[in-house]
C-alpha cells in the first residue's frame, strides 16, 4: 500500500513501513525526497491517494484476524473536511484532517542553479572596482566562517580573482575586483564555466541545505558575463608624462628658488619618510630638486635653490630619464601597484628642457674690461687732468662703501670711485 504526494512536477508516493504496521490503528509511510521534489506545504494529491494495491480490493485484517473492507477516502487536500462514501466500509480511516492541515512540511529537492552573470557597463582603469552579480534560481546562503567563493576574471594574458563582497540569504551574490597597473581587457569575462570556485569546506546552499550547482553559462554564451555586460579595463602602469615649472624664461641668480613640477598620468602614492628626490643637470654640476608637496596626486612639486658657482645658460634640465630618486617601496598608484618613474628623455617632447628656457648664473663677478672714455691723449695738473676711468664686470654688480683703483703713477696714485655705474 502506498499513498500518492503531491511533489512537484512528478509525483511521488510514500510506501508501507511493513516492519512498522501490523494490528496497530496506525500504519506508517515513508517517503525519500528525490531531486526535483518541491512543495511549500507537503500533502497527498487527491482524497482517494491511498492505494492499497491489492487485486481482491481494499481490505485489511481486522484485530480478529477476518478479512474487511477498507475505507480508504481521505480529507481533500488541505482541508479537515471528511466525506463518507454511502456505502461505509466496516473499517475506516478516523476522521482527521489532510495532512497539510496536521503537519507543516516542505520539501525542497531543487538544487540551486546559476542563470546568468551581470555587471555595469563601463571602462575602468587602475584602482577602479568592478562588481559582478551572480544570480540563481532561489536564495543562497554563504557561509561565511567557511572558505568564501571567488570568481575567476580573465583579463589579457591571464586570470584574476574577484572576491565575495555580499548576497547572503539572496538569490544574487556580489563579487568585488579593484583593477590593479597593468590590466587590460577588451571585454570582461570569466575563465570558464568553473569560474566560480569554493575552495576547502566552503558552501553554497540553499535553505534547505541543498548545494549550489555553481557552473556557469559558457563564455560568450547567453547569460554569461561577456554576452550581458560590455566592460574594458585599461590599467597600463602610471608613467611620468612631463616636467615643467611655473617660472618664465630667464636668467636666476644665487639663492633664487626654482620650483620644478614632474606631472604622472595617475594619482601617485609614496610611504611616509620615503619621499622622492629629483637630480638637476645645471651646466654639467648635479643638484637635487627636494621634494615639497604632492603625494597622492598626479603631480609632485620639487624646488632648487640656485648655489654658489652654479651657472647654466643652455637652460635647466634634470639629470637624465633616471633622475627621479625614490626611496622605500618606490611610487604606487592608489590600487598599490608599482609606478614607472623614468622620464621623458632630455630634450625630447615633456621635459624641462624642452618647454622652458630656465638659465641660472651664480657665478662671481669678474673683470672683463679696463678703460677710459677720454680716450689717448696726455692729461696735466688741474681741472683737466681728471682722468676718467671705466671697468666693466662679467654681470651687474652692487657697490658697496668706496673702492679704489690702485694706478701704476709715480708715485703711486688711486683712483677713487666716482659714484656712477653698477
Amino acid at each position: 500500500t502506498r499513498i500518492a504526494l503531491e511533489t512537484g512536477d512528478v509525483d511521488r508516493f510514500a510506501v508501507y513501513d511493513r516492519y512498522v504496521g501490523g494490528f496497530l490503528d496506525q500504519m506508517f509511510y515513508n517517503y525519500t525526497v528525490q531531486p526535483g521534489d518541491y512543495s511549500d506545504d507537503l500533502d497527498y494529491t487527491a482524497a482517494d491517494a491511498l492505494y492499497w494495491g491489492l487485486s481482491t480490493g481494499r481490505n485489511i485484517r481486522d484485530e480478529a484476524n477476518s478479512w474487511q473492507d477498507v475505507n480508504c477516502w481521505l480529507a481533500p487536500p488541505g482541508t479537515s473536511a471528511y466525506r463518507v462514501p454511502e456505502a461505509t466500509p466496516t473499517l475506516r480511516s478516523k476522521n482527521v484532517p489532510a495532512l497539510s492541515v496536521n503537519a507543516e512540511i516542505r520539501v525542497d529537492g531543487i538544487v540551486p542553479r546559476v542563470l546568468n552573470v551581470t555587471a555595469p557597463d563601463g571602462a575602468h582603469g587602475a584602482g577602479s572596482e568592478v562588481l559582478v552579480n551572480v544570480t540563481f534560481s532561489e536564495d543562497v546562503y554563504v557561509w561565511e566562517r567557511q572558505p568564501l567563493p571567488t570568481l575567476e576574471l580573465e583579463l589579457d594574458g591571464g586570470t584574476v580573482n574577484a572576491t565575495y563582497l555580499r548576497g547572503n540569504e539572496s538569490s544574487s551574490i556580489e563579487f568585488n575586483y579593484t583593477v590593479q597597473s597593468g590590466d587590460l581587457s577588451d571585454g570582461l569575462g570569466y575563465a570558464g564555466a568553473s569560474a566560480l570556485v569554493i575552495a576547502g569546506s566552503g558552501s553554497l546552499t540553499d535553505e534547505a541545505g541543498n548545494g549550489a550547482v555553481l557552473g556557469l553559462p559558457e563564455p560568450g554564451a547567453p547569460g554569461s558575463l561577456r554576452a550581458s555586460s560590455d566592460i574594458s579595463i585599461t590599467a597600463a602602469p602610471g608613467i611620468a608624462e612631463s616636467v615643467t615649472t611655473p617660472l618664465p624664461n630667464g636668467t636666476y641668480p644665487l639663492g633664487y628658488r626654482i620650483p620644478v613640477s614632474v606631472n604622472f598620468d595617475e594619482p601617485v602614492v609614496f610611504s611616509a619618510g620615503t619621499a622622492p628626490s629629483l637630480v638637476l643637470d645645471v651646466g654639467g654640476t648635479s643638484r637635487t630638486a627636494q621634494y615639497e608637496s604632492g603625494n597622492n596626486t598626479r603631480t609632485l612639486a620639487f624646488a632648487y635653490a640656485v648655489q654658489q658657482g652654479d651657472a647654466d645658460s643652455d637652460g635647466l634640465e634634470y639629470a637624465g630619464t633616471g633622475a627621479l630618486q625614490a626611496g622605500g617601496a618606490g611610487l604606487r598608484d592608489r590600487a598599490g601597484s608599482a609606478v614607472g618613474r623614468m622620464l621623458p628623455e632630455p630634450g625630447d617632447p615633456g621635459s624641462l628642457g624642452r618647454s622652458h628656457a630656465i638659465a641660472v648664473d651664480a657665478s662671481a663677478p669678474y673683470v672683463v674690461g679696463v678703460d677710459s672714455p677720454g680716450g689717448d691723449r696726455a692729461y696735466a695738473p688741474g681741472g683737466s687732468g681728471t682722468v676718467r676711468i671705466e671697468v666693466e664686470f662679467s654681470a651687474p654688480v652692487a657697490v658697496a662703501g668706496s673702492p679704489v683703483l690702485a694706478l701704476a703713477t709715480e708715485p703711486p696714485q688711486n683712483a677713487s670711485y666716482a659714484g656712477v655705474g653698477s
